[in-house]
């Protein structure tokens, strides 16, 4: 049995999502903050909006880390890329889309996490992605 098998759903997003993370610990404050920023705000969009809506508006942002974050979620949740998990939020049996969700508010909770102690960000380092400049 693998080390990784024998981990909580839990730690296996924690691990993955430190990985990721990390790679932009040494970067500039704006480059961390570009990444950061949708840990913070996209869990609010999915609890207001819905999955498939915060998803596909958050996949509309132009900055490389935004692309980058979604990517890094991608993989953690085991899709391919990006368009993968947009398709499959969007075509989704309701129970499967439950749990998509449900995964998606996990991983985040540690891309949050992570935000504040690697890249070192707060909740005041961040703006709202709906009124942000492209």
């Amino acid at each position: 049995m693998s080390n990784l098998e024998r981990q909580t759903l839990e730690q296996r997003y924690a691990t993955k999502v430190y990985e990721k993370a990390n790679v932009y610990g040494e970067k500039t404050k704006e480059e961390r903050t570009r990444y950061g920023n949708l840990a913070f705000s996209l869990p609010i969009m999915i609890h207001s909006a819905g999955l498939v809506q915060a998803l596909h508006f958050a996949s509309t942002r132009k900055k490389a880390e935004q692309k980058q974050f979604l990517q890094d979620l991608a993989e953690i949740l085991e899709f391919k890329n990006t368009q993968e998990l947009l398709d499959k939020s969007r075509t989704a049996q309701i129970t499967e889309y439950m749990r998509l969700t449900r995964q998606t508010l996990a991983v985040l909770v540690w891309f949050k996490r992570f935000a504040q102690s690697i890249l070192e960000l707060e909740a005041s380092d961040v703006t709202d992605l709906a009124n942000e400049g492209e």
